[in-house]
């Protein structure tokens, strides 16, 4: 399990513990008594009786002795105090295992994962406009100002002015005529004079606009996860 920035693990392990335990044995005595029976035998005709007997009535009564072993179980703990026979109380060592647990830390174990990730980018110099990418130029143009005419060596115009003609006297009798300074054309009673006039190239910047698709590019994401070994 984790603890902080370690793994805390149990161990299971059998150790051997010593208890003691009371043990009682037990051994047979044997004791003897003195049992006495007694037996009858026939009287002689004379009314003796043999030896070890005794006359009683017309028989004779005699006693014999014999040892008669008698054998009982008893503990030794009820029986006289004998340096063989007293209680024998040992210590007989007995081993059994109890369960001890011990903590012990290990290392947690990083692994990696790792993430493909598609991003989408318009190239240098251009903006996102919706789903693709637009770029923005400029084209500097040149051109006459209004009512010029571009001659290809530059701007020109061509105005023409409008005077009254010099009446001219006829020294005979009829119409007077009408003339015109040089460079004018007589037109009825009016001179006419073209003019020319020339203006330089006005610049101007014309913006041209295209669209381009986005480029895509993969990165690859590591990402750190830590988990602690089994058990």
């Amino acid at each position: 399990s984790m603890q902080g920035s370690s793994c805390i693990g149990t161990t299971t392990e059998q150790v051997p513990v010593t208890t003691y335990e009371t043990q009682t044995t037990y051994e047979t005595q044997t004791t003897y008594e003195t049992v006495s029976e007694q037996y009858t035998v026939p009287a002689d005709i004379s009314y003796s009786c043999p030896s070890g007997t005794s006359m009683q009535g017309s028989s004779c009564i005699g006693t014999t002795t014999e040892q008669v072993p008698v054998t009982t179980q008893v503990p030794v703990t009820t029986q006289v105090p004998v340096t063989t026979q007293v209680p024998v109380t040992t210590q007989v060592p007995v081993t059994s295992y109890e369960q001890r647990t011990e903590q012990y830390t290990v290392a947690p174990i990083t692994t990696m994962t790792s993430d493909t990730v598609t991003t989408y980018s318009c190239p240098a110099g251009s903006t996102e406009s919706g789903s693709g990418c637009m770029t923005t130029s400029f084209q500097t143009v040149t051109s006459c100002p209004a009512g010029y005419t571009d001659t290809g060596a530059g701007c020109m115009t061509t105005s023409t002015d409008t005077f009254p003609a010099t009446l001219v006297p006829s020294g005979k009798k009829g119409a007077s005529s009408y003339s015109c300074p040089k460079g004018a054309t007589l037109s009825g009673q009016s001179c006419l004079k073209q003019s020319t006039s020339s203006a330089p190239y006005e610049t101007s910047q014309v913006a041209s606009t295209s669209y381009v698709d986005k480029i895509a590019s993969t990165q690859t994401i590591q990402t750190p996860s830590t988990s602690c070994p089994a058990g």
